[in-house]
């Protein structure tokens, strides 16, 4: 998928025109991963209101302030959709916690880290999986590397490596 190309084609459309353009052009299943947020929950609109072959997710680390849940139902129940929660897996979260103990991320980067791959990446990379594109919405503050410092809204490609999953690569598909 050449996401220069498919910019160029998109860049004159709206924000619903283009989520609309996507799922025509892309052959294969479509995932929009979700924080919930104000930015995300435009685009969940959006998806929700011209009933788009997008399937919602979002990643449950277990530690969601109670109104996030609040924000989930809510938008379930407005738009009639169900958001497919990813969780982490249990084993590897008893581990981490046995380890650094419930708040180690605190404490050191190594350990932020390390928590963020047990409740961010595997969770994510597991929806991802067999998808043929996602977008989601990224803020500066969260993002870690530099093709990540602009805050925009990217369409990308997942037909990617496991080990590239997680990380920006290549040219996003600006939203």
């Amino acid at each position: 998928m050449n996401m220069i190309a498919l910019n160029e084609t998109l860049k004159n459309l709206t924000l619903p025109q283009r989520l609309a353009a996507i799922v025509k052009m892309v052959d294969g299943p479509l995932v929009f991963t979700t924080s919930l947020g104000i930015e995300d929950q435009l685009i969940t609109h959006h998806i929700a209101m011209q009933n788009l072959a997008i399937q919602l997710v979002t990643l449950d680390t277990g530690r969601l302030f109670p109104q996030t849940y609040d924000v989930w139902q809510a938008t379930e129940e407005k738009y009639g959709r169900r958001i497919q929660a990813m969780f982490p897996q249990a084993a590897a979260t008893e581990a981490l916690v046995a380890d650094q103990g419930i708040n180690g991320f605190y404490y050191a980067i190594e350990m932020r880290k390390a928590c963020c791959h047990v409740r961010k990446v595997e969770p994510l990379e597991r929806a991802l999986a067999g998808q043929r594109a996602c977008a989601w919405a990224r803020r500066r503050a969260v993002c870690a590397t530099p093709e990540w410092a602009q805050r925009s809204t990217s369409f990308r490609s997942c037909a990617r490596s496991s080990a590239e999953r997680g990380r920006a690569a290549g040219p996003a598909l600006k939203l």
